[in-house]
């Protein structure tokens, strides 16, 4: 039996699990709204079309090793439960989900970039939090 390489990448292809990014950005707003302290960042976070720029490198291979997570990514991921806040989530438990998003987030956000800013203070000023080496901040 002969299968061609085609063939072979094909099937090599359908084998492969589904790649999924978290749902975060749906969470930033639940998370954030009503807390004056991050209403600059909050208006600018749902304006923006490139809300996962908060945590991503923008254009970076996201399936790449690192995710392309930004210095604040980084944070966020440290402190995630990624497994039980994408269980949580697929199951609609948003109660859960949200209570893992705001344990992590509390954590990641009183942590320091190079520049020695806490990205608290950097959302607090209405701006990204992550630093993304193509654009200025």
């Amino acid at each position: 039996m002969r299968i061609s390489l085609a063939g072979v990448l094909l099937l090599s292809c359908l084998a492969l699990p589904a790649f999924a990014l978290p749902p975060i950005p749906k969470y930033i707003p639940v998370a954030l709204e009503g807390k004056a302290e991050y209403k600059e960042y909050l208006t600018a976070f749902k304006a923006s079309a490139k809300k996962c720029s908060s945590c991503h490198i923008p254009d970076g291979d996201k399936k790449a090793k690192g995710h392309a997570l930004n210095d604040f990514g980084q944070a966020m991921h440290k402190h995630l439960d990624d497994k039980g806040f994408m269980a949580a989530d697929k199951a609609k438990k948003m109660d859960e989900a949200l209570k893992l998003f705001n344990e992590a987030w509390g954590k990641a956000v009183l942590e320091k970039n190079a520049d020695g800013q806490t990205f608290n203070d950097l959302l607090k000023e209405g701006k990204n939090p992550g630093k993304n080496p193509d654009k200025k901040e």
